[in-house]
């Protein structure tokens, strides 16, 4: 009954973010289309080439946190695991992530496997919040001031991922489920440079998102820091909305309501659904080409084996 309960609020969430968004661009589509028009080929392609090399990156991430917590896998079974997973994104409220990493490390306790995507989750906040303060604090040249909470925010969530704070905590949280808790931990300079990936994968995504609102209007250079920093967190405020699957409709929102005063609604409805286009036929591609590979490395080891 609960769970009934709670996918109908999801679906009702959902239908009503999807009825906004149609009222909004039924009054902006013509304009966003119009600017669609003016994008050129090879801009799309620079696009399509950053968001690949972020998606490469954030996976290249994955694999060294996920191994320092004892989650070892080969590089075709971990991109399975990771871009399968992204997929898994398209299931409200992220179940599909969870279910398909834990399939995918199946020999390791799925607890351990929760706890690795807190903390790659934590370090991508923090990451989104050290590229805010940037934006907000020196590269946007407003002051220090206004860099101060997200910094402040930052250095925090670095500290709980700290070996020290996060070995007690996990450990906490094991004997209250009565289980064994995990043996291997990252270390905090692992973690830092994990934040560090993931912030450069922030940079090629903003990167990307500009190049195609500059294909459409004329968007000074010194704007890519704040397009950089709006995007990432469009991204993770759709990662929170979990009713949303894969944050569909939020990302958009959010990114149109925060570049529509730089760039106008139509270019920034049309920028946020290029790259809704661009990031779904990426994951498409990346998870088609993961479990190919996966089963190559299987059917040859079957033969080595034989």
């Amino acid at each position: 009954m609960k769970r009934g309960l709670s996918r109908a609020i999801d679906a009702a969430l959902f239908a009503g973010v999807a009825f906004g968004l149609a009222l909004y661009g039924r009054r902006y589509i013509p304009g966003a289309l119009d600017s669609l028009s003016r994008l050129s080929a090879w801009r799309m392609a620079v696009c399509c080439l950053l968001a690949l090399s972020g998606y490469i990156l954030r996976f290249s991430m994955w694999q060294s946190m996920a191994g320092s917590f004892g989650l070892r896998a080969s590089p075709t079974s971990g991109a399975r695991a990771f871009f399968v997973s992204f997929l898994g994104r398209y299931v409200p409220g992220n179940v599909g992530l969870m279910l398909a990493r834990m399939r995918a490390y199946g020999s390791h306790p799925s607890g351990v496997v929760a706890l690795a995507t807190a903390a790659e989750y934590a370090a991508l906040a923090a990451s989104a919040l050290f590229l805010v303060s940037f934006e907000a604090g020196v590269w946007a040249s407003a002051g220090i001031q206004p860099a101060v909470w997200p910094l402040g925010a930052t250095a925090l969530i670095l500290a709980l991922l700290h070996p020290f704070v996060l070995r007690r905590a996990s450990g906490f949280a094991w004997r209250m489920f009565r289980r064994s808790p995990p043996s291997d931990f990252p270390s905090w300079g692992r973690m830092a440079s994990c934040t560090a990936g993931y912030a450069l994968n922030g940079v090629l995504n903003g990167t990307a998102l500009f190049m195609v609102l500059r294909g459409m209007i004329d968007l000074p250079c010194s704007l890519l820091p704040l397009v950089i920093s709006r995007y990432y967190i469009a991204g993770l405020a759709g990662g929170v909305a979990a009713f949303a699957p894969a944050g569909l409709g939020i990302r958009e929102g959010v990114l149109v309501a925060s570049l529509a005063g730089i760039s106008g609604a139509e270019p920034a409805l049309a920028a946020a659904l290029v790259m809704r286009l661009v990031t779904v036929s990426l994951e498409l591609l990346l998870a088609g080409a993961s479990v190919l590979a996966a089963g190559g490395a299987r059917r040859d080891q079957g033969r080595r084996a034989a």
